[in-house]
This record gives C-alpha cells, structure tokens and sequence, in this order.
C-alpha cells in the first residue's frame, strides 16, 4: 500500500504537467496553423492587389484590360474556397470579385473611372485587414513575426495602392483645367502624405523585425528587397514634383510608377515568404516540445513502476524452500513385503 501511494504522489502531478503542456501546445500549434494561412490568403490578396492598381492606370490611359485581374482573381477565388470558411473571409471576397467584375463596363470621366477603381481598392484592403485579423497575425505574440505582418499584410498592400494612386492623380493633374488641376495637386499632396507615413511605418517595422528575429537569412533579404523599395519612391516622388510644373514629364509617370510597384510587391513577397518561414520553424518547435513531454510522461511511468517490476522479478528467481519427506530405510532393514512408510507396520513387525 505505501508503495501505491508513492506511485500515485509521482505519477499525477506529472499527468497533470502532461496535460496542461500537451493542451497549451496544441493551443499555439492551432495558432501557427492558422496564421499561416493568413500568409498564404495575404500572398494571392497582393497580388491581385498589384494587378489591380495597375489596371487602374490603364484604364485612366483608355487601355482597360482585365486579363491579368481575371487571372489573379481566379487564384484568390481558389484561396478562399480552401480557406475562406476558417478566416470567414468568404462574404467581403464575394462582394470584392462581384465589383472587379463590374469593372469592365465602367466608363466616363477619368475622375469617375478612378473613383470606380479606387473603390474595389478600398474593398481589397479592407479585406488584407480582416485577413489578419482573422488569422490572429495582427496579435502575434513575437517580435519579429508581429513586425513582418504588419509590414507585408498591411503597410505593403497600401503602399503599391498608395503609390498607384499618386501616379495616377499625378497623370491626371497634367491635362486637367486650371480649377481641376489645383483640386488633382491638392490630392496628390493628400495622398503622398499617405504614402510618406505608409514607408515610414513600412521601414519601423522591417527595422524592428531585424532587432529582434534570430533567422540568419532574414536580414539580407529585406535589406536588398528594402534598398530597391526606397529606390523606386523615391524616383517616383521625383517625376511626380516635375510633373506639377513640366507637362512634359508626365510620360515618365507610368514607367517609374511600374517600377516603384513591382519593386513593392516582390518586397511584400519576401515578407511574407519569410513571415510563413518563420511561423513554420515555430510550429516544428512546438511539435517537438510535444514528443518531449510525451517521453516525459513515459519517463515518469517507468520510473514510477521500475521499483514494483523489480520486486516481481526478485519473487520470480528466489526459489521456494525444499519440502521434507521421510528418509526410507535401507533395504536390508527392511522386511519384505513391509510397507516402509508404515509407522503403524513398522511398530506391529517390531512387537511380533
């Protein structure tokens, strides 16, 4: 019984260690699983994100195409039936592809063809937003991880909007009237004040990520991704000045306008591409602190059993005590015929 009982004080507080390691892992497993697709919904989102900023720009040039969105539309569509009904983003992307869709016959003035494409726009970013939130990468608990979303999944996907935005007013302010044109410039400055914060914020947490990640690879990737970013706004911000005062520049606008945004969506892809390194390198920790505790409780089991186990095999190889029977007699002391283990025999014979 005190051996029980010794069994019993070892072996539950260890049940009880198993079972709120095993649960809280299984927790933060859940989590990374979850983010991670997050990362994966945010990666076909930018890029039907991009797509679209660049149809914006040609359609303000009266050169619509739709084909590359119908392509990047179709991938998001593919995304969302997987994973829509986790991150509940099924309703807000239904709504988004019903007006990109619409797009095709939207026609009038460049004002209105830029308030029709600048409104899908709006619907695609707050559609990245409710992404992370949805997929808790908003609330990631590690610095570097939290830092990287919010520079991919938010900061990135408002940049290449942001910065298509400003071209396009840019272009637009060329070629409007005296009273339309100091409206457009007043948007421009509106919207590259936008901008300004957006790389600001964009370049705080590529910072931040740096600090605080311990990957060996991650900082060379957003140095040279983030070098080409700066880069291209800058030349981009450079064309926009001129063309408030050189019409002749604006020719320019487009070109450098492509170059900023491309630059902008592959940096949003190394973030992202890292950010889901990262969740998964963190996910096989997890796995593996399970099979620890599993060998753990296995550990524990033994141990606890170890000292009954021994006893049974000490019970099994001590021999049982020999049984003592009566010696006969020799055979020559023996009447014939006499039944040695007889006392009785015995004691009649002598008396004869």
């Amino acid at each position: 019984m005190p051996g029980l009982i010794a069994v019993v004080l070892i072996l539950v507080p260890v049940a009880i260690l198993f079972g709120q390691s095993w649960n809280g892992t299984a927790e933060r497993m859940d989590t990374v699983d979850r983010e991670r697709k997050g990362v994966e919904y945010a990666i076909a989102l930018g890029e039907l994100t991009r797509v679209m900023a660049e149809a914006q720009s040609a359609a303000l040039h009266r050169t619509p195409s739709l084909d590359p969105v119908d392509g990047a539309v179709a991938a998001v569509d593919g995304v969302d039936a997987r994973l829509g009904a986790d991150l509940g983003t099924t309703a807000r992307w239904t709504d988004a592809r019903v007006k990109i869709q619409a797009l095709g016959g939207v026609s009038g003035t460049m004002s209105e063809v830029y308030d029709a494409y600048a409104a899908v726009t709006d619907l695609l970013l707050a559609l990245h937003a409710e992404v992370r939130d949805n997929a808790r990468l908003s609330r990631d608990p590690a610095g570097d991880t939290f830092h990287l979303q919010e520079a991919g999944a938010a900061e990135l996907p408002a940049l290449i909007v942001g910065t298509g935005r400003l071209a396009d007013l840019a272009g637009m302010a060329v070629g409007a009237s005296a009273a339309d044109r100091t409206a457009l410039l007043g948007r421009v400055l509106a919207t590259r004040t936008l901008v300004d914060d957006d790389v600001a914020g964009l370049t705080d947490n590529l910072q931040a990520s740096l600090d605080e990640t311990e990957s060996d690879t991650l900082s060379t990737k957003l140095l040279i991704g983030l070098n080409r970013f700066r880069q291209g706004v800058d030349k981009l911000y450079a064309v926009v000045d001129l063309s408030a005062t050189e019409s002749a520049v604006a020719a320019q606008i487009s070109p450098v306008r492509t170059e900023a945004q491309r630059a902008q969506a592959d940096l949003m892809s190394t973030v992202l591409t890292e950010l889901d390194t990262l969740l998964r390198d963190r996910g096989g920790e997890l796995g593996a602190r399970r099979i620890i505790a599993v060998l753990m409780l296995i550990m524990a089991v033994l141990i606890a059993a170890a000292p009954f186990a021994l006893i049974a095999l000490l019970r099994r190889r001590t021999p049982e005590p020999a049984r003592l029977e009566p010696m006969p007699r020799h055979a020559e002391e023996t009447p014939a015929g006499e039944d040695v283990w007889s006392p009785r025999r015995r004691r009649a014979g002598a008396t004869r």
